[in-house]
């Protein structure tokens, strides 16, 4: 899940050793996850890798799969994971808070986003510089 395989974080080490309050978070803000099905996920898969740790991806889905998640559920939660584990949204910010500067006057800049968090923080730098 590491963009940049130089990086130490690993999915592994975010699922094996975050508190259940940070996977809890991780699910709510990245994966628009409600309060208590984040919960419920994060106190699962903290039981789970007391038992044994989580290594793989398969590992994981099945963990997940005791709280009743499907496929598409399962790839929001690892998309949440590899968010945490790559930075993205602090990078995505680091990069909106200076493209502007970049630009010729008339310029234009196109981003695309996959994910309802990075659509709003592009909208509102959008909005930001149109407001400036």
């Amino acid at each position: 899940m590491r963009f940049d395989q130089t990086k130490t974080k690993t999915a592994a080490d975010v699922v094996n050793s975050y508190k259940q309050s940070d996977l809890k978070t991780i699910f709510i803000h990245y994966g628009d996850f409600t309060e208590s099905k984040a919960e419920e996920l994060a106190s699962t898969i903290c039981r789970e890798r007391n038992k044994n740790l989580i290594t793989t991806t398969f590992d994981l889905k099945k963990v997940l799969g005791l709280c009743g998640l499907g496929n598409s559920a399962v790839a929001v939660i690892f998309q949440a994971i590899r968010i945490e584990v790559n930075g993205e949204l602090d990078n995505l910010q680091k990069f909106l808070s200076t493209f502007s500067n970049c630009l010729n006057i008339g310029g234009r800049c196109a981003i695309m986003s996959y994910h309802s968090i990075e659509d709003r923080l592009v909208k509102y730098a959008f909005q930001e510089l149109v407001n400036t």
